[in-house]
């Protein structure tokens, strides 16, 4: 198991960045710090929420709440697929990342489910370690199940809805852990990370 520092040293000596972007590295929350600056973030499934409709675009930080951003905007869920109709649960993704406050990106089951298809359709290649478990490919990476159907959605008391979000959540870190994941275009899509970069 790596210690903090060695993780984030290890995940900076990945590579240079492009020149037409940013790089960013993904910590797991076990070995994630705020102090190891603005280029390492890290995720969690916080919480689900049913909504009757879309969520709203997130604010323009003009007269509203700058402190965190929710995101969910039509324009990237006609990009991510999956389904439309409501009610639907979403599932609250919290984004850590150096000093700044978290921000928030709500996605549904079947965007998670594209966010899957998408990087097993074409994994990234990488170019670090040539070897390791899981680069250039997906050996390793499975999608939770579907659970009971729209019966159970999003009911507090379902453990079947409990275990969906800790199996999502540990969907998404085994993405983004592997390397050259986290600029695959589908996770910058479904993370929102383009604004990062």
């Amino acid at each position: 198991q790596k210690s903090g520092a060695s993780a984030a040293a290890a995940a900076a000596a990945v590579g240079p960045p492009s020149d037409r972007q940013k790089r960013l590295f993904y910590l797991e929350r076990s070995h994630w710090s705020c102090r190891y600056g603005d280029e390492f973030f890290t995720t969690r499934v916080n919480s689900r929420k049913t909504f009757d409709r879309a969520p709203a675009p997130p604010d323009d930080g003009v007269g509203g709440n700058t402190t965190a951003t929710t995101t969910s905007s039509t324009n990237e869920s006609r990009k991510m697929g999956g389904k439309r109709n409501h009610p639907a649960c979403y599932y609250e993704i919290e984004i850590r990342r150096g000093n700044f406050e978290p921000k928030i990106v709500l996605r549904r089951y079947s965007q998670f489910r594209w966010l899957y298809d998408e990087v097993t359709r074409s994994p990234p290649q990488s170019s670090s370690r040539a070897g390791s478990v899981g680069e250039g490919d997906n050996e390793g990476l499975s999608f939770p199940p579907k659970t009971c159907g729209w019966l159970f959605f999003c009911s507090p008391d379902a453990d079947g809805d409990d275990a969906r979000q800790n199996e999502l959540d540990l969907f998404l870190e085994n993405v983004l852990k592997r390397p050259g994941y986290v600029e695959h275009p589908a996770v910058v899509t479904f993370l929102n990370l383009g604004d990062l970069l």
